[in-house]
């Protein structure tokens, strides 16, 4: 499949309301990466794109944070607001006399809060690349995670990158989710 058809593809299904993920899928050194990342943003630049290699992750709350993480340098408006979210939870930790437990409920409490914060209004495209170098138990983690998001959030869509080709040993486990041309 040529880049046209494959921008003119990825356009169509991310136009359309869907049962599952998008995942692009090729061998090692054909361009996937570059393609999204400076290709494909030229002729789909009317929502914003956010890349997360998943290279060295090694939990879903890894990958989490990095969502968080990329979500808010892109978006440094809602910088003002997660300080103000940091200083109350600084404040609380310091009045409280026994904050080893209530510290460690308290930071949790405040990254779900914060990561529901900034991705309840957010829109646009998450695109998760690196797959097959993670763990099969991580990649089918986060996979379910970005399905049950776009499930419940039709404003986020996300584009699964990897290689899962007779080149790689590697498998996508959700392949009944994911929908691809």
């Amino acid at each position: 499949m040529d880049k046209s058809t494959i921008i003119s593809v990825l356009i169509r299904l991310l136009s359309e309301k869907r049962e599952g993920l998008i995942l692009l899928n090729g061998e090692w050194g054909v361009g996937k990466t570059f393609f999204l990342q400076h290709e494909f943003k030229k002729y789909y630049s009317h929502k914003n794109q956010f890349y997360i290699s998943v290279l060295g992750l090694n939990s879903l709350q890894d990958f989490k944070d990095k969502m968080l993480s990329v979500t808010y340098l892109e978006n440094p408006p809602d910088m003002e607001i997660i300080t103000e979210l940091a200083s109350n939870v600084t404040t609380a930790i310091t009045k409280e006399e026994n904050t080893g437990r209530l510290a460690g409920k308290i930071i949790s409490t405040f990254a779900g809060a914060m990561q529901h914060y900034v991705l309840k209004d957010l829109s646009g495209v998450f695109i998760i690349d690196d797959l097959e170098r993670i763990p099969q138990t991580l990649r089918d983690e986060i996979a379910t995670f970005c399905l049950q998001n776009y499930q419940n959030n039709k404003m986020l869509d996300y584009i699964l990158v990897g290689n899962f080709s007779k080149q790689s040993n590697n498998a996508l486990n959700h392949k009944e989710k994911i929908i691809s041309d």
